[in-house]
């Protein structure tokens, strides 16, 4: 088994003003779905393992394949879990895709690395939802990133406001982690800050369009919407219309109105613009 690292092609970008209306992307969704940009790179290698070693066979997985990269991935040597589940390198930090080769190549084997997390606790105590648990494992059922992408029904009313202005993931435990240098741009890219409204009244045309070649496609149409509409009420009730521009504040209610008083839409995102519209 070959383990390889990819850095994200994107530097960062700082959470989102409250006051703007924008929702917040995790660092790795940005750009192109990391899927294919992985997954041309890993077939290459591939390819040259095969070409090097005759009659052996080599076969590319990312991501989607039953293996549990991170654990081979400090076997290898790639680095050490720590102890937001991640896996920490002394040199990239935390911020690299995993992808693994699986082939019959005799290869020499990696080192695995030394743990140098020591006392450090920075992720656990920054988790807003108390997710990361112990035993260098996230709890699924607390994690924001779960509740963004992969759970298809209701946000739980506990993760409601912990989820901000978050609309895909979270990447705070990564952000504070010593390892990591985020480096962020003083303006984030509109795929990683997208206008919460856009989000919410989008048509599906909208979303296969804008997402195409995105890892946000994993969310699906409704949950961005429902993330929208939570990541909306939270931003209303952030600092009060004091603090926003009245004509923001004004369309980000009449948008939630309209969802919330129209019985064709979605049940779910429906009943998150009407939460979205309850005073806390």
């Amino acid at each position: 088994m070959v383990v390889v690292a990819f850095p994200y092609t994107s530097p960062g970008s700082p959470r989102p003003d409250p006051g703007r209306f924008r929702g917040a992307v995790a660092r790795y969704a940005a750009g192109r779905d990391y899927h294919e940009e992985v997954g041309e790179r890993l077939r290459l290698l591939a390819e040259f393992i095969e070409s090097r070693s005759v009659g052996a066979k080599a076969l590319p997985c990312v991501d989607a394949a039953p293996i549990l990269e991170r654990l081979f991935a400090a076997q290898a040597g790639l680095g050490w879990i720590g102890r937001n589940s991640l896996v920490l390198d002394a040199e990239l930090g935390s911020w690299f895709f995993l992808g693994v080769i699986l082939t019959t190549a005799a290869l020499p084997p990696g080192e695995p690395a030394a743990d140098r997390c020591g006392s450090c606790r920075l992720c656990i105590d920054a988790c807003p939802t108390g997710a990361i648990v112990p035993g260098r494992m996230v709890d699924s059922r607390r994690c924001l990133s779960y509740h963004t992408i992969e759970l298809r029904g209701a946000i739980p009313e506990y993760a409601r406001a912990p989820l901000g202005s978050r609309v895909f993931g979270c990447d705070d435990c990564q952000e504070v982690c010593p390892w990591n240098n985020p480096q962020p741009q003083a303006c984030p890219p509109d795929d990683q800050a997208p206008a919460l409204i856009d989000l919410l009244l989008m048509t599906h045309e909208d979303y296969l369009r804008r997402f195409q070649d995105s890892a946000i496609r994993r969310a699906t149409w409704r949950g961005m919407r429902r993330n929208a509409a939570v990541a909306l009420g939270n931003t209303l009730r952030s600092h009060g219309v004091q603090h926003h521009d009245q004509k923001d504040h004004a369309e980000a209610v009449a948008a939630l109105r309209r969802i919330a008083d129209d019985l064709r839409e979605d049940p779910l995102v429906r009943d998150a613009a009407r939460s979205a519209l309850t005073p806390p």
